[in-house]
């Protein structure tokens, strides 16, 4: 039986790497002149002051945290600086700290919205969305129109699945800053999720316009549309995003993505080679050219591109896998052994992991090995199709025609199911294991 390349999991993190695209907006990080009496008094800390701000923006991330220590160590209850300090904590990942923050900018002035919003947006940052929404609400019962709580509710809202509220949120947001491009993506995303998918692809094309040549914002529209399946659109923004932004990795890997769904392979790993050539030290490039390459069946060549990731990022568990897959198919079951159990290493439920190594177990008569292994893909996945067909055959092998009868059935169920769906949806493979293409992996 034909056995499809495995999914994983690498497209959604490639993906994800356009976290580096989130700006330091005035609307989030607000942000008002330092009190009087400092102003009067030291003039020092307000230099301090100014230049942690310029320094956040410009992402000097150190700079910003060194000066506005040093205004805090004169003036520690300052509200203004307490609150810098907090965006600039937010920024670095440091929530918590940015959390403490915030509440002791509040405990000086209870009534200070732009700190109490940036709580919030903390809270949902660390997914504590109840203790974020209760303090968005709270800023909007003094200050309705202010624009960075009510976008913040409507994130927050959408992040736990109140799409319904979200837009309603987001909507209110866009009479309020008709041309906000956070609050306009948020709209084309909770229409993704509603289904309202020619809404949310008009308003991507209205998107594309505004900001046609903004490549940070094209980009995360474009992201948008990869994720819910335009590829065609996603391709188009992504273009025009690398056209401004062409040696930036993540705008190239998410291009090189959108053909690979639209199965332009070629295109794909022109894009991925471009990447390569620009960022030589980024592991991605030549992981996404090695997955291409593998979905062709070339997989000497995949092994190359795998070799020169994991060269870059020993610990990368998907290129260790995918070397394995690539070595096995050769037949050097050896080193793709050692592959399979570096990325278990890392990575202990890796059902592809398992699954191809049971296949060298049962290639090598080690029976036993294999069905222990298969057991272990079965209990994380009941409905894997190669793992109950593979263990059909060892009972068999094994004298137990019971259990190889009861393994062989699931077989036949689940393969009818699989090839239902693969009519259904042609960009499904209907393999061996019934897995999703690892390029359509989210």
């Amino acid at each position: 039986m034909k056995v499809k390349v495995p999914p994983t999991p690498l497209m959604c993190r490639a993906l994800r790497g356009f976290g580096v695209w989130r700006v330091v907006t005035a609307l989030l990080l607000a942000l008002t002149n330092l009190p009087l009496a400092i102003a009067q008094n030291q003039s020092a800390a307000i230099e301090q002051y100014n230049r942690a701000n310029v320094l956040l923006k410009e992402g000097d991330l150190a700079g910003a945290q060194l000066e506005i220590e040093k205004v805090l160590k004169e003036f520690p209850n300052v509200p203004e600086a307490l609150n810098l300090a907090g965006i600039i904590s937010d920024v670095q990942g440091e929530h918590q700290r940015a959390i403490d923050y915030f509440k002791r900018a509040l405990s000086v002035r209870s009534n200070y919205f732009d700190a109490r919003s940036n709580l919030a947006y903390s809270y949902s940052e660390t997914k504590q969305y109840e203790r974020g929404l209760l303090e968005f609400e709270e800023v909007l019962k003094g200050a309705p129109r202010h624009v960075g709580a009510n976008l913040g509710l409507a994130q927050t809202l959408y992040k736990t699945g109140r799409f319904a509220d979200a837009l309603k949120a987001v909507n209110h947001t866009l009479t309020l800053s008709p041309e906000n491009p956070d609050a306009l993506l948020l709209a084309v995303k909770v229409k993704f999720q509603l289904k309202h998918v020619e809404e949310a692809v008009e308003s991507g094309r209205k998107f594309r316009l505004m900001f046609s040549e903004n490549g940070p914002q094209l980009a995360a529209l474009g992201v948008v549309l990869l994720d819910n399946g335009q590829y065609a659109d996603a391709i188009q923004v992504l273009k025009q995003a690398a056209a401004l932004e062409g040696r930036d990795a993540d705008v190239l890997h998410s291009l090189g993505l959108s053909y690979a769904l639209s199965r332009k392979l070629n295109e794909a790993k022109s894009v991925f080679a471009k990447s390569i050539q620009v960022n030589p030290e980024r592991a991605e490039g030549y992981l996404l050219l090695g997955l291409c390459y593998e979905m062709e069946g070339e997989f000497q060549k995949s092994s190359e591109q795998l070799r020169k990731a994991l060269a870059i990022n020993p610990s990368d568990s998907e290129a260790a896998l995918h070397l394995g897959i690539c070595l096995y198919k050769q037949g050097v079951a050896k080193d793709a052994w050692r592959s399979f159990e570096q990325a278990l290493a890392r990575q202990p439920n890796s059902i592809d992991a398992l699954y191809y190594e049971a296949l060298i177990r049962f290639d090598q008569k080690d029976y036993q090995h294999s069905r222990s292994l298969l057991s272990r893909v079965l209990e994380i996945n009941p409905d894997h199709l190669g793992a109950n067909f593979k263990l059909a055959q060892i009972y068999l092998k094994l004298g137990d025609k019971g259990e190889s009868t009861k393994y062989l059935k699931t077989f036949d169920e689940l393969n009818s199911e699989s090839a239902r769906r693969a009519a259904a949806n042609p960009r499904i493979y209907a393999g061996s294991d019934n897995q999703i293409s690892f390029f359509e992996q989210k």
